[in-house]
């Protein structure tokens, strides 16, 4: 048991809890409890008894003449001594009882304020435990558990909810294929051009317009996004209306059809088991306990009062009813001397003591015992039934029975797992340790993450609302992506590279079947315009609008002069043809370094415009796998 806890509290607590027969173990609590602390009410029963016995006494003047009395035939005179020290202690005394009883008086009130302001307390944590609050941003167990019960209602696999949202799934198909085709597709086109970007060479030549369409950090072109056309048109689907339907569609589907319905449906189902039994565990031991018993907790406080303020008028009233008594009597003395004098106000007097004195003992007892069960109650609930560790041991005592052993139906299994997220759940709530996150003890965190995500897209949705569906930049993009594919889809410029084997390397199947020969040295006073000469006849403008790629009728005649040299694919100039296979080795050999370096860039380029698989043109079929294709120049610019 917890430290602090007796024995016999904690058995009977758990004993008790269960339903079990617990009459041993409250006996043995209520008799270690009075044998040293019930003392002050074995001393008013004591009271109670000596004070008949010498009522019985004073009343009979048989018992008052007997040996043990003796009482004497006249009254005898006291001497000045005896009664000034009588009436000095007697002084003492009452003013000591004036005093005790006036302070009885207000506590009875003190008290009442108190006991008010704990009731208040606890009837404010119950209401909070129970019912909720908004300050806290805590529903309560009560509304927990009803919001659950709707919960599982509206997620019930045959239920209507369900049943519209497969309805609009199946309704809202076509689109979402659509939008799938047409998000596989961009991303295929980008995968196909990325393969030719800025950092691919077929034979020495770039693509220009792989570059402006994927992005090239080197060479920016006005009017273009520095990211590349396609990703920017990925980025503008991505953020458009169509989109945010499609992930809100996704979504739902992944959370409200097929499996995730079931698996979402199954965990809140268990959660509302636990929670049911959590809600019936918080309603046993704390709504019970006093709210529902507040007009007999009402009329305890009443009686402790009256009780008090009884208590406290008794020993006022003895103060004063004890010096009547003695002045009376004197008064009665010295008016007639010959006379007996009466005890009526002595035994006036005597009797109040009495009872003053059962009463503060009995009452003072009471709240001794009260006092020590309610310490030690407090004791349990601090160091056992709100630790981690100690909860467990008191959840029977709590109403959660968690069944044990092995052999259980289904239907016992499923309580005992509910029962034990209960227990989960009271130790989150209570424990002094507890983190507080019921959504996480009841495994629902995960399961209704989908929120956030929903909640993200209906706003983006309801921010594009004026947009066009596919994106507000997407038909300028696509215009813009159009146009440069006219102008530049055929457009490959020499820029030559190191070649993969220049370190030791052994170069690559593509890089050998592609011809890349490296870099070059080519004559000074023409290798800036030789270098990104394009592939096309006539000279045509660069994407930057302020260069000009120089095309092979230009290229031929800056190798060796103008009419020396011309290009199989070419539209002008005149003298040695250059085809991919000429001039030959042997005819370059007779040639100066410079015009062979540029002979063989020539030849690259009529290898590129002849060959059939330099580039790739990889065709997307029905089911979105990529078949790879090869394709030459022209049909590069016609994919």
């Amino acid at each position: 048991n917890a430290e602090g806890v007796p024995p016999e509290l904690d058995a009977m607590v758990r004993e008790c809890g269960a339903g079990g027969d617990c009459g041993a173990e409250f006996g043995s609590y209520i008799l270690g409890v009075m044998l040293p602390f019930g003392v002050p009410l074995f001393a008013g029963a004591i009271c109670i008894l000596m004070h008949f016995v010498c009522c019985f006494v004073a009343c009979c003047r048989c018992c008052r003449r007997a040996i043990c009395c003796h009482e004497r035939q006249e009254a005898r005179e006291a001497s000045f001594r005896k009664a000034a020290l009588a009436l000095a202690l007697w002084s003492a005394a009452s003013v000591g009882l004036f005093v005790l009883g006036t302070s009885v008086w207000a506590m009875a009130f003190y008290l009442h304020g108190q006991v008010g302001w704990h009731l208040c307390s606890y009837f404010t944590f119950v209401e909070e435990l129970a019912a909720g609050t908004s300050r806290m941003r805590f529903l309560g167990s009560t509304r927990s558990a009803a919001n659950l019960a709707d919960i599982a209602v509206a997620l019930d696999v045959d239920g209507k909810i369900a049943a519209t949202i497969r309805e609009s799934i199946t309704q809202t198909a076509s689109f979402s294929r659509h939008q799938e085709q047409l998000r596989s597709h961009v991303a295929h086109f980008r995968r196909v051009l990325e393969l030719s970007g800025p950092a691919f060479r077929a034979f020495s030549h770039r693509c220009v317009f792989c570059g402006l369409a994927v992005g090239d950090p080197g060479r920016p072109a006005p009017g273009l996004p520095e990211e590349g056309l396609v990703p920017a048109l990925e980025a503008s689907l991505n953020g458009s209306s169509s989109e945010a339907m499609h992930a809100i569609r996704r979504a739902v589907g992944a959370t409200f059809a097929g499996g995730g319905l079931v698996n979402i449906s199954g965990r809140v189902k268990r959660a509302l088991g636990a929670a049911e039994i959590y809600d019936a565990a918080i309603q046993q031991t704390f709504v019970d306990a006093y709210p529902t018993r507040l007009p007999s907790v009402n009329a305890i406080e009443t009686i402790r009062i009256v009780a008090f303020c009884f208590t406290g008028l008794s020993l006022m009233a003895s103060a004063v009813i004890g010096h009547v008594a003695f002045f009376l009597t004197r008064w009665q003395k010295r008016r007639r001397p010959e006379d007996h004098v009466s005890a009526k106000p002595h035994c006036c007097s005597w009797c109040c003591g009495f009872c003053t004195m059962v009463l503060t003992f009995g009452l003072g007892g009471a709240l001794l015992l009260m006092s020590l069960v309610t310490g030690e109650g407090c004791t349990l609930v601090r160091r056992g039934l709100l630790t981690h560790s100690g909860l467990p041991r008191y959840v029977e005592a709590l109403g959660v029975a968690v069944p044990r052993g092995g052999g259980m139906s289904m239907g016992a299994a499923a309580r005992g797992t509910s029962a034990t997220m209960a227990t989960d759940m009271l130790r989150t709530c209570l424990a002094k340790n507890g983190t507080g996150d019921l959504m996480n003890t009841m495994q629902l965190d995960e399961a209704f993450a989908f929120q956030h995500e929903l909640t993200d897209q209906f706003y983006r949705l309801d921010g594009l609302v004026g947009d066009s569906p596919v994106g507000g930049k997407t038909a300028q993009l696509l215009a813009q992506l159009t146009d440069a594919a006219g102008l530049y889809g055929g457009t490959f410029v020499l820029e030559p590279v190191p070649a993969p084997n220049a370190s030791g390397a052994e170069p690559s199947s593509a890089d050998v079947a592609n011809g890349t020969l490296g870099v070059l040295e080519l004559s000074p006073n023409v290798e800036d315009l030789m270098v990104g000469s394009s592939v096309d006849p006539e000279d045509s403008p660069a994407p930057d609008g302020r260069s000009t790629f120089q095309g092979l009728n230009s290229y031929a005649a800056l190798i060796a002069g103008p009419g020396k040299y011309t290009f199989l694919h070419g539209t002008a100039g005149g003298g040695y043809v250059i085809t991919p296979d000429r001039p030959d080795g042997a005819e370059l050999d007779a040639l100066p370094r410079l015009v062979q370096n540029a002979l063989l860039y020539g030849r690259s380029k009529e290898h590129l415009l002849a060959s059939p698989a330099a580039l790739r043109c990889d065709r997307l079929d029905d089911a979105g796998r990529s078949e790879e294709r090869r394709c030459g120049v022209r049909e590069f610019h016609r994919y």
